[in-house]
């Protein structure tokens, strides 16, 4: 890999690093806590939109909307 293919894979990295832990954020104000009635349906909810690989979605509508 070339050292310019190295920084801009560096940079992909930091940006999906970045608005990963935005979307988490809003994800965890959005949803209903996982003690909140009915508890199992939450803790389903959030254990299933928590899960990993479920961010790159939701990174490029944010990428695609910076880009407008």
């Amino acid at each position: 890999m070339t050292a310019g293919a190295e920084t801009a894979s560096s940079g992909v990295s930091e940006y999906l690093s970045r608005r990963r832990s935005e979307v988490d954020g809003a994800l965890e104000r959005l949803l209903p806590g996982p003690d909140v009635w009915p508890e199992q349906l939450h803790r389903a909810i959030r254990h299933s939109v928590f899960a990993g690989g479920k961010r790159l979605r939701p990174t490029l509508c944010i990428a695609a909307a910076e880009v407008l």
